[in-house]
């Protein structure tokens, strides 16, 4: 559950994120098929070596970062270690491309013309001041998929 320092984000998985920014927007048919295609392909993805090690980082860097009475220094330390394994990941392999597109779409995904770009992921679902910082004037904005004339 959320502390109360991160009660707008908290960098850790937790019941309000899924309950609040996922499960109303599950019982969409073409959604939920879509999800469902994504497991199916992540479920025979390669990953590497890497891709554990850097997950197994940022887990612990987010139980560090929820723990009331974390010690800084771990915190400090852990974001060191997952900053270097970010910068050193290497070729992607095929896990760590879908979990970008997983993180731009179901998790942080816009959908729509870039004048008026509805919400699409659970990340931005929770939160209004980010639809605002998304929606001002001037916020470059640049499509998924650019056309080839």
């Amino acid at each position: 559950m959320r502390q109360i320092h991160h009660i707008e984000y908290t960098p850790a998985p937790d019941i309000v994120h899924e309950a609040a920014g996922h499960a109303p927007i599950i019982v969409d048919r073409e959604y939920s098929n879509y999800l469902q295609r994504f497991g199916e392909v992540g479920a025979k993805a390669m990953s590497s070596k890497k891709d554990l090690s850097s997950i197994k980082r940022f887990a612990t860097l987010s139980i560090l970062k929820e723990q009331p009475n974390s010690d800084p220094r771990k915190s400090r330390e852990a974001t060191k270690l997952v900053e270097h394994r970010q910068k050193n990941l290497g070729e992607p392999s095929e896990m760590a491309l879908l979990s970008r597109l997983h993180w731009w779409t179901v998790e942080y995904g816009l959908i729509g013309n870039l004048e008026s770009p509805k919400i699409y992921g659970a990340g931005f679902a929770l939160i209004d001041w980010r639809i605002g910082f998304m929606s001002r004037a001037g916020r470059e904005k640049e499509p998924l998929l650019s056309r080839r004339d």
